[in-house]
């Protein structure tokens, strides 16, 4: 299965947004399934309150965990990450025009959700594209 595939399975099973991202990475990144579903479980629903879209912060949760780790973190690995992170997200609203889960959601295409699925396997398959061309 690709991670957009794995995604979108965790995401059809139940998992939010940012769990199934997350979840699509976590064996790669030594992460149990149960910690990986905990770790972004708060993630889901824009934080519960509509705001940035779990599936970005999920794609975000995989390239900082896909970082050394060093504390303190080594400078060059901080600005690579932010640089990533920074990209990914740029993709996200070049892709959806927001990274607002209560505007995506309002729109005509989130009604019912109907958007998530695809905003999560596609945020998986950039995620994954990011990581192959570090």
């Amino acid at each position: 299965m690709t991670k957009e595939q794995l995604a979108k399975s965790y995401h059809e099973q139940g998992c939010n947004c940012a769990q199934a991202v997350l979840l699509a990475f976590s064996e790669e990144l030594g992460l149990s399934k149960e910690l990986a579903a905990k770790i972004a479980l708060p993630f889901g629903g824009g934080m519960a309150r509509g705001e940035t879209c779990g599936a970005l912060t999920g794609a975000l949760m995989v390239l900082g965990l896909s970082e050394s780790g060093s504390v303190p973190p080594v400078p060059e690995d901080k600005a690579a990450n932010r640089q990533r992170a920074k990209q990914i997200a740029e993709i996200f609203e070049n892709a959806y025009h927001t990274t607002l889960c209560r505007e995506i959601l309002a729109s005509p295409e989130g009604k019912g959700k109907k958007l998530c699925n695809d905003i999560v396997g596609y945020m998986a398959s950039q995620v994954e594209e990011i990581l192959k061309n570090r």
